[in-house]
């Protein structure tokens, strides 16, 4: 699998005879955008983001030859791009007049994407820059700064696209920019689910997502991209709850990403990143989105939220269906969201028995560490009453699941059948259907919870059932 650095030295081989191609024909090549930027920030990109001045065609047509596929062309905003798919990873090229570069640089996002260096036949001329828009200094400052609020307007993504650069380069975001995105957010409505899918994805998995849905709220994009976060603000919880149910939403994400490294003392051993850290970021932010819908207040006013899990499944189910989410990374989300409160629950009381620490094991199987994680982080931005007693049962609960899941993971997550279905078809003298599936899952569950643990036992427990239980 090739990496970032991989990306990098691949997309530089191409440079230069892509310059080559740009001399043959007298034009002016210039490599625009995340490239510049990066390398001047010293960090590996595999974005190759072109402009070539003057009549593209015969470029386009020289670099389909050198590629071996066509380009795809797509307008946007009545910028015309061409986008081709190599080996070394997609080449973007617009084209702009004979001394155009100026205004097809001021056209972009924001100041540090709108620096251009020039290809030569020797490769990019990192000490010909051309900056008209001060992105160089904003690099030196660590700053998002958007190149004019017609930029936004231009294409709405842009609002979401600030905060994912900031929180993955680790940049503030310049005031003014801040108040042009809080001004213009609806905008974001306008936008292809699965671009503002990408963004969110992205910002997720950066390490610093706790930040970037803070900006998001400061804007008021949060409301936007994240509409079911909405009915949370301001909702009252119980005593177990130091916040509402949103700010308690937002410090999960944070105490998420707190906890995605190794925790070895309980069991947690391996550190958490790509799509497991994805699939638990969106779960932080949707365990509790049903908590509106379902809040009650009992005769003493005390607030309950009994079966908010289960809603908040369906919302996470139907909004990232929406997003277009992959559908493996929505039915691991919807998983841990519909069990979240299992660890939290099994640790309150008294001590959890064997049998409840093996059912969820074999219940989450690959996902039992993420489920474990996602109630630490629940927990932990809970605050409310008895908060660090709550958390140490919750560790010595985790601990207890993770030694279940290292010792029997196999045997626990996908226990070898003691039956086929035609025996139990034969020892019950029943045909098939539903019946026949759901003995063979109450069979696995005492499996399970070692009630059964061979073929004859099995057989013998089946025989001794009476006939009303087969009704």
């Amino acid at each position: 699998m090739h990496g970032p650095e991989d990306a990098r030295q691949e997309t530089e081989v191409w440079l230069p005879r892509l310059g080559n191609i740009a001399a043959s024909q007298q034009a002016r090549l210039w490599v625009v955008g995340g490239w510049v930027r990066d390398r001047l920030l010293s960090r590996p990109s595999a974005d190759l983001d072109l402009v070539i001045e003057g009549e593209p065609r015969p470029f386009i047509d020289a670099l389909g030859t050198l590629t071996g596929h066509p380009p795809v062309r797509f307008e946007r905003a009545g910028i015309v791009t061409w986008r081709f798919v190599a080996a070394e990873g997609p080449v973007d090229v617009t084209s702009c007049p004979a001394g155009g570069l100026g205004p097809e640089l001021r056209r972009r996002d924001i100041t540090i994407n709108a620096m251009a260096a020039p290809v030569k036949a020797h490769g990019v001329d990192m000490l010909a820059v051309v900056d008209p828009l001060g992105g160089h200094a904003d690099l030196v400052a660590r700053r998002i700064r958007v190149t004019s609020e017609d930029a936004l307007a231009a294409d709405p993504l842009r609002l979401l696209r600030v905060i994912r650069l900031a929180v993955v380069l680790d940049f503030t975001v310049e005031r003014a920019t801040l108040e042009a995105i809080a001004g213009m957010t609806e905008a974001l409505a306008r936008v292809a689910a699965e671009r503002v899918a990408a963004e969110m994805e992205q910002i997720l998995v950066s390490g610093r997502a706790a930040i970037g849905l803070r900006l998001m709220q400061q804007t008021g994009l949060l409301r936007q991209a994240l509409p079911f976060l909405t009915p949370l603000e301001g909702l009252a919880q119980n005593r177990w709850h130091a916040h509402d149910a949103l700010e308690h939403t937002l410090r999960a994400c944070a105490a998420m990403e707190r906890q995605r490294g190794s925790m070895p003392e309980i069991g947690l051993d391996e550190p958490v990143d790509g799509e497991d850290l994805e699939v638990l970021m969106w779960a932080a932010l949707l365990h509790d989105a049903g908590k509106a819908a379902t809040a009650t207040r009992d005769e003493e006013g005390q607030v309950h939220f009994f079966g908010h899990e289960i809603a908040s499944a369906e919302i996470a189910q139907r909004f990232l269906r929406d997003l277009r989410i992959a559908g493996r990374t929505i039915d691991r989300t919807t998983l841990l969201v519909r069990h979240h409160l299992r660890p939290i629950l099994l640790s309150s009381g008294t001590e959890a028995t064997e049998r409840a620490v093996r059912r969820l094991v074999n219940l989450m199987k690959e996902d039992t560490a993420l489920l474990c994680r996602l109630a630490l982080a629940d927990l932990e931005a809970a605050g409310g009453e008895r908060a660090a007693e709550r958390r140490d049962s919750l560790h010595r609960l985790v601990a207890r699941v993770m030694r279940a899941s290292a010792s029997e993971g196999g045997r626990l997550m996908a226990p070898s059948p003691l039956l086929s279905g035609e025996e139990v078809m034969e020892l019950l003298a029943i045909g098939p259907g539903p019946r026949v599936g759901a003995v063979m899952r109450w069979l696995t569950r005492l499996q399970v919870d070692q009630r059964v643990t061979t073929r004859d036992e099995a057989i013998a427990l089946l025989r001794s059932l009476p006939p009303s239980r087969l009704g």
